[in-house]
């Protein structure tokens, strides 16, 4: 197994081989950590799956389904795509040298996002414990407010 700090040499040879020239090699190497860190993702998404489909009962399971579906599109909505400006507007201020102004747009993205994700979660805990149960409604808040924090 290769150490932490390097790509994972096979996934990055392909991609090199694809596309040759002088980028290739930092692009492989971003290609290559994003693949292994989604099947990596994927992989233990499968296994969580598994585990909770054999550890509670059909309507448990059932419920808890439900629940999931409504919860990873409501965390994704109280995101709003904040990640991408955060990083590209930090970026600029790190490159002109404005260090306390890039941790300012980091703060105000934690900020965002918290405030999003609160008025997500109530809404999703609202919605939830009406059509299931509120005690399940605030599970699904706080599930909500934990990936879209997380």
């Amino acid at each position: 197994m290769s150490p932490p700090s390097e790509e994972p040499r096979f996934l990055a040879r392909i991609v090199r081989r694809l596309l040759p020239g002088a980028t290739s090699r930092a692009l492989a190497s971003g290609v290559a950590w994003a693949l292994a860190g989604k099947v990596a993702s994927s992989a233990s998404n499968f296994a969580f799956l598994i585990v909770v489909t054999r550890s509670l009962s059909v309507a448990t399971a059932a419920k808890f389904f439900v629940i999931s579906s409504v919860v990873v599109p409501a965390s994704l909505i109280s995101r709003l795509g904040i990640e991408t400006t955060v990083v590209q507007q930090a970026a600029w201020c790190l490159g002109k040298g404005e260090t306390e102004d890039a941790v300012g747009v980091l703060w105000s993205g934690v900020r965002t996002v918290a405030l999003a994700s609160s008025i997500v979660a109530v809404i999703v805990a609202c919605a939830v414990g009406l059509l299931l149960s509120w005690e399940i409604g605030l599970y699904a808040a706080i599930w909500v407010a934990g990936l879209a924090l997380g």
